[in-house]
């Protein structure tokens, strides 16, 4: 199944970590991609453009 998931801060980075051992791939997205690199490095895969509803968001 593939999943999508916003913040990977130490929380988020945790859920998807334990999402990828049970299978999942996992798309991810946070403002500091640095922040996402070990995810990616692990198997996730990086969202590369803005989402359509960030415009709105401040």
């Amino acid at each position: 199944m593939k999943l999508g998931w916003i913040g990977t801060g130490v929380m988020g980075a945790a859920i998807v970590r334990n999402l990828m051992t049970a299978g999942y791939d996992v798309t991810v997205y946070n403002r500091t991609k640095s922040k996402a690199d070990a995810l990616v490095a692990a198997g996730a895969t990086w969202l590369i453009h803005r989402l359509p509803w960030q415009k709105r968001v401040t």
